[in-house]
């Protein structure tokens, strides 16, 4: 039933993360627990579900698609809006005693709101400083901070990745939000090391089209699929969209998809040499209009666009493709003006990780995991049950049947696990159930917590002290 791995050298210290529920924090969080990382996420509550609710049902889905029982976070009720994150006492001095290094990861894709007090710069700038905040206040000494390829702005040419402020202008408030939160981070001086990494527009998942957010290319795939197929079919069952669009078609677009984002992130986490430098993770093979209608036309058997040239305006189009335009114009400063990115220290860490190419299957997997996703509005998958009073004092039992002079880890994986720290309390009979793993540690357990609930282990053996998990001793 259990798997024991003994420490030959301290566990690990623990990574707090922001922005874990997001797209892109979903495949850090999945592939960063994945490679053994002890993880603490800050999670707000929704209004339909608690914040480890949040964080379960996400692992959940994963473990549905993989087939493989994951690790669980420690998961931390907060808000980076807050100061402190909002968190409780508790929670704070847990960040100091087990994090030493943060992924600030959150932030809100939002290009319209001129008042600072609001969106997107409560989240993107006021929330950067409560992470920096935090990390000073915890004594968290690395920080691995997300911005975007965008804080170069209206710049055209290449973009080094060691440049920032060039007195540029920026398209939108998005862009000039995280340029100046990434400028927070780059001249605070609290740390040992701060690595920037610098995504550009970042889409689903290129092999299983997964996407929990529908911004950017998802727009406009949204779009086609709601007015194409009600167009008319001609004689040869094609369907007719006479559509003229004002671009060369082969301007090129910065587009990655999100599981390669996460693969080069946790390759650059990984290495030491790589820390306290700035990276554009930016696609080899950009992506053009051309490409994206010609794989429509694949997907829903049509035909009929014409690209006119950059600039060329029509009196007349027909009502769909004017409400398709309407509805994308807030990217429209992107279409003719994506600039190329530099990737030499991406090149330098991370150059045998190529970058998938988002091609005409790709593009296809998108628009069947859309319709099946029913655009975002599908109805989320129940979380499995779980019996967090059997697992707790299970692992109670676990620990009145070993002898341990130190602390045991105990790392139980799918639906209802968790790391837990259990260890003896000096004096007396009894037994202290800690959430994380300590630094001290003799063993670590790897379980698989279903078996734990399948089997109804009960602890009945003796008494026992818990620390911040409830009352279960019984």
């Amino acid at each position: 039933m259990e798997t024991v791995q003994t420490y030959c050298s301290r566990p690990r210290p623990g990574i707090l993360l922001t922005g874990a529920t997001g797209l892109l924090g979903q495949y850090i969080m999945r592939d960063m627990l994945r490679s053994g990382h002890q993880l603490v996420v800050v999670v707000r509550a929704s209004k339909r579900d608690s914040a480890w609710a949040r964080i379960e049902r996400i692992l959940q889905r994963i473990e549905i698609e993989s087939g493989v029982a994951m690790p669980r976070p420690v998961v931390l009720e907060g808000d980076i809006q807050k100061q402190g994150f909002g968190l409780s006492s508790d929670d704070r001095q847990f960040v100091a005693r087990h994090c030493d290094r943060m992924i600030h990861n959150a932030a809100i894709l939002q290009f319209h709101g001129a008042d600072p007090s609001g969106e997107p710069w409560t989240t993107n700038v006021q929330g950067t400083r409560n992470a920096l905040e935090v990390c000073q206040h915890s004594g968290i000494s690395h920080m691995h901070y997300m911005s975007t390829a965008y804080v170069s702005g209206c710049r055209t040419g290449t973009i080094a990745e060691d440049e920032l402020d060039l007195g540029q202008d920026f398209r939108n408030v998005y862009e000039k939000s995280k340029f100046e939160a990434e400028q927070l981070v780059q001249e605070s001086n609290q740390f040992e090391t701060v690595t920037i990494y610098r995504p550009v527009v970042v889409a689903g998942d290129s092999v299983t089209g997964y996407t929990s957010t529908y911004h950017g290319l998802f727009v406009y795939l949204r779009l086609f699929a709601m007015f194409v197929p009600q167009q008319q079919r001609g004689p040869d069952g094609r369907i007719l969209t006479p559509v003229h669009i004002p671009l060369d078609g082969d301007e090129p677009r910065n587009v990655v998809p999100v599981e390669w984002v996460s693969q080069v992130f946790c390759r650059i986490f990984e290495n030491e040499n790589a820390h306290g430098k700035t990276f554009h993770l930016a696609p080899q093979n950009r992506l053009t209009a051309r490409k994206v209608i010609e794989a429509c036309y694949e997907f829903f058997n049509s035909h009929g666009v014409e690209f006119c040239g950059n600039g060329h305006l029509f009196e007349s189009q027909p009502d769909f493709a004017v409400q398709i335009m309407e509805n994308v114009a807030i990217y429209s400063q992107y279409e003719t003006s994506d600039p190329e990115f530099d990737t030499t220290n991406l090149n330098l860490f991370a150059k045998d990780i190529p970058c998938p190419e988002i091609d005409s299957a790709t593009i296809q997997r998108f628009l069947k995991f859309g319709e099946s996703d029913l655009w975002g509005k599908r109805r989320p998958t129940a979380i499995l049950p779980t019996d967090p009073q059997t697992i707790h004092e299970s692992l109670y039992e676990i620990a009145t049947d070993r002898d341990f002079s130190a602390p045991l880890g105990v790392r139980l994986l799918g639906p209802g696990g968790g790391d837990w720290t259990i260890s003896e309390v000096p004096g007396n009979d009894r037994i202290r159930l800690s959430r994380g793993l300590g630094s001290d540690l003799a063993q670590l357990l790897t379980i698989d917590a279903r078996q734990l609930t399948k089997n109804g282990l009960r602890f009945t053996q003796r008494n026992a002290l818990d620390s911040g998990m409830g009352a279960i001793a019984k």
